[in-house]
């Protein structure tokens, strides 16, 4: 595995360029570096060129502390932790803000409501998936805990035996469509979720953890102004997993671009500066317009994202429910109506598509505050409940709406 021999007492770190990575732990579970007083890790040898590219990366073995085989007893706490974790790709911090900001806002909503003291929040991004169950077990995870891992980038790493062995309520938040369960109740407590569509795809099997409906919620995005005039159509994903996309080509010619290298905020804004109306279609649209057949899918993150921008969508028909939830926000259409949507749009005048623009930010920031969303799942109840260390299983399965 490495180009430096080690023991069983270590595990090694060989996928970063410098020795200044979240490589390894001190004793109090913190990140440390090579060198760094009181840090136990040890630079070995410069992988050998041959191995660097064999690996697809150049730099450093480090030696770090398996802490998995530390047998000394995890001292408790009076307090209650709800720790957040993501991670497995450096340009996640960004992809993964938009839930990241809501679930974090909607913890703080229940630490405000219940009073300071009441629960600690921990944020915590892991880059590599070598070190997520070192991470983990450096939390010093108890009864009384939540555990909450966010998306699906490197969640096949996450140990969450471990996790539930501890005593802390394991919860998964969905990233994806899925028309299955992502996991059981026989691997977490709970998967919170961005969509009915996939709640209810998944509260149909017997072995579903509880379910709960969570969106992503209002937070502050890059407001920039609106364009005077689209000068193109921008569908803001990748279309080569969209069949249906030559035809809508066909249609529209060179109006319609897409873009999917958006990493950061600035490339963002620089999006938003020259687009007002946003085209989102689904994965696996059929290649005939007039074919209404298509599986209803989600409303996936590109849609509150975009409204928290501020930005007009006209939208391919989502589930029903998913529908209802943003309804008077978004406009749902046929695929063969789409022109004629878009034309209604586009026909307005700029103050027009302004004023609609403002409309549907405002409707959003007022029905999907993080704290309020928290509630509706009743998660406040449920933190109640962890913090009293109580864990009854499973008697309700899905999370009821209100």
């Amino acid at each position: 595995m490495s180009c430096a021999g080690f023991n069983d007492t270590f595990v090694v770190a060989d996928q970063y360029d410098d020795c200044g990575s979240l490589a390894c732990f001190k004793s109090d579970g913190s990140y440390c570096t090579p060198g760094e007083r009181g840090c136990p890790c040890q630079v070995v040898v410069p992988c050998s060129p041959g191995y660097a590219k064999n690996n697809g990366r150049k730099g450093y073995a480090l030696l770090c502390p398996d802490l998995s085989r530390s047998r000394d007893p995890v001292p408790q706490r009076t307090t209650s932790k709800a720790f957040i974790l993501y991670g497995g790709r450096d340009i996640l911090p960004y992809m993964y803000e938009p839930p990241m900001l809501t679930l974090s806002a909607g913890f703080q909503a229940y630490i405000d409501s219940r009073g300071f003291g009441s629960l600690d929040l921990q944020v915590k991004f892991v880059r590599s998936h070598m070190f997520i169950n070192n991470t983990i077990r450096s939390l010093g995870l108890q009864g009384g805990d939540l555990f909450l891992w966010l998306g699906i980038e490197a969640v096949d790493h996450v140990d969450w035996s471990y996790i539930r062995t501890s005593g802390a309520k394991a919860v998964y938040y969905q990233s994806e469509p899925r028309t299955y369960c992502q996991f059981s109740r026989d691997v977490v407590d709970e998967m919170w979720d961005f969509s009915w569509f996939n709640i209810n795809n998944c509260m149909t099997d017997p072995m579903a953890p509880v379910l709960r409906y969570v969106p992503l919620g209002v937070y502050q995005e890059p407001q920039v102004s609106l364009p005077m005039e689209d000068t193109s159509l921008m569908f803001f994903g990748d279309p080569r997993f969209r069949p249906c996309w030559p035809a809508l080509k066909t249609i529209f010619g060179d109006f319609l671009v897409s873009n999917y290298s958006i990493w950061d905020r600035n490339s963002f804004a620089d999006m938003l500066a020259s687009h007002s109306i946003f085209l989102n279609i689904h994965k696996g649209c059929s290649l005939d317009l007039a074919d209404q057949r298509d599986v209803p899918a989600p409303v996936t993150w590109r849609v509150p994202k975009l409204l928290n921008a501020g930005r007009l969508l006209v939208s391919a028909h989502c589930d029903p429910m998913d529908e209802v939830e943003f309804e008077g926000m978004v406009t749902f259409t046929d695929m063969m109506n789409l022109p004629e949507e878009l034309s209604k749009i586009r026909n307005m005048t700029y103050q027009q598509r302004k004023e609609l623009a403002h409309f549907r930010h405002a409707l959003f920031a007022q029905r999907f505050i993080p704290g309020r969303l928290f509630e509706r799942a009743n998660i406040f109840a449920l933190l109640d409940s962890v913090r009293a260390v109580s864990f009854q299983g499973h008697a309700t399965r899905v999370a009821p709406k209100p």
